[in-house]
Order: structure tokens, then C-alpha cells, then sequence
């Protein structure tokens, strides 16, 4: 909060207000400068209040925290979907799994995603098991997943709609449907994502720029204006 206060204050539009508010002071113009004052605030708070609001939605969006089935050392554990590390293998059919906890790849059984809040599409997304020969277009530095690894690969926070269990062939028995963890948190993609909104790069706006050339060319003016109207003042007495 006092950040986003002092970030919001130190913006040229409000430095410019404030030194217009001291010389309207100066020049009596009270009422108008306490107009002005008042909107100034009133934006301000506004400003900070939306930005709030804003962060806090994305913290709610971006947080995701569920428990999970874990193959570890031979034997099935719960644990915590932070806890997950790239390479553990998990149940992705499990009942209580309502989203893919890590950026994995789906190993058995098959999935119905929806991948809207990724991608903006609507239809779910059907997904089957991985094969070897996928493997070889699967490269986890690439910026986007290769679309022949796309349908066997399950976005962290992507919703599962269905997650069916393969069943085995040499009994009436159901297997259970597993992932393999190959990305976790700011790794993944909408973690990036996250990062890129959290964290956006410095871009600078041409009439941003333009902006600061006119102030600084009407400064040099008013600069030279104060310094005749001074020598005038003090040559007339």
C-alpha cells in the first residue's frame, strides 16, 4: 500500500499538480486550488483502490493449493500440490483433483481438459497417453509446447472435466490414470503468464515519451520567462 501510494504521487502528472497548486496558493486562488486538491486525492485513491482490487484478483487466480497422490518409492503418499517436483509421478484421476496441479505429461488412462483460462477456448480439450515417440518433440525450454506433444500434455490450472482410468487388459481390474510432474510454479506456463503480469517489462509509449519532451521544452520556456521577469522586476525596484 505506502508503495503504491509513493509510486502513485511521484507521477509527473501529480508533481506538475503540485507545483501548480503552490503557485495558485501563492497567487490567492484558494478555492481553485483546493478544487483541484480534492479531485487529485479523489483520483489518487481511486487509482490505488483499483490496483488493490486488481492484485488481489490475480493472487486469487494465480494461487492453487490441493493435495495430491504420489508415487514415491514404491508407495502411494498424499502430499501437497506445492510439494510436487518434477518428476513425480501422480494420480490424475483422482476424484478430489478438480485441477492439474504442475505442467505434466499424461502417461496412462485419458482426460477431458478445459484449458480456457490458458488459451480462451471454449471446448474442452481431449487428452491421451503419451508415447515414445512424442517424446522426442517434447522440449520443456521452447516457449510453447509442440502441438504433437500438446494433446498428452496437461497445463497447471487447466480444469479437469473427466479423468477416465485405463483399464487393464489381463483383468476386469481399473488402473489408475498417471501423470508425470515436469513443471512446477513460476516454471509453468500460466506461471509465466503470472510473472509476465506481476512483473511486466519496462515499455515505453510514445506519447509517454513526447509527453515528457513537450514538459521539458515548456520548462525551459518558463525558465527563461522567471529569469526576465526577475531581472525586470529587480531593474524596476
Amino acid at each position: 500500500m505506502p508503495q503504491l501510494l509513493v509510486d502513485e504521487v511521484l507521477h509527473p502528472f501529480y508533481i506538475f499538480q503540485i507545483a501548480s497548486l503552490t503557485l495558485w496558493s501563492m497567487d490567492q486562488y484558494y478555492y481553485y486550488a483546493v478544487c483541484i486538491f480534492l479531485i487529485s486525492v479523489f483520483s489518487i485513491t481511486a487509482t490505488i483502490l483499483e490496483t488493490r482490487s486488481t492484485m488481489a484478483r490475480l493472487k486469487e487466480v494465480s494461487h492453487f493449493e490441493c493435495n495430491v497422490r504420489v508415487l514415491r518409492n514404491g508407495f502411494w503418499r498424499t502430499v501437497s500440490s506445492v510439494d510436487l517436483v518434477p518428476g513425480d509421478v501422480f494420480e490424475v484421476s483422482d476424484p478430489s483433483l478438480t485441477q492439474v496441479p504442475c505442467d505434466c505429461l499424461l502417461l496412462s488412462g485419458d482426460c477431458i481438459i478445459n484449458e480456457s483460462m490458458l488459451t480462451g477456448e471454449s471446448v474442452p480439450v481431449s487428452k491421451i497417453p503419451a508415447t515414445e515417440e512424442v517424446l522426442d518433440y517434447l522440449d520443456l525450454k521452447a516457449p510453447s509446447i509442440h502441438p504433437t506433444v500438446a494433446k498428452n500434455f496437461l497445463f497447471y490450472g487447466t480444469k479437469i472435466i473427466r479423468a477416465r482410468r485405463p483399464r487393464q487388459s489381463n483383468d476386469d481390474v481399473e488402473a489408475v490414470a498417471l501423470g508425470i510432474a515436469l513443471r512446477t510454479g513460476f516454471s509453468t506456463t500460466k506461471g509465466s503468464l503470472v510473472r509476465s503480469m506481476l512483473f511486466p517489462k519496462p515499455s515505453g509509449f510514445k506519447f509517454y515519451r513526447d509527453s515528457f519532451r513537450y514538459i521539458s521544452v515548456m520548462g525551459i520556456i518558463a525558465l527563461i520567462g522567471f529569469t526576465a521577469s526577475f531581472v525586470n522586476f529587480i531593474r524596476l525596484g
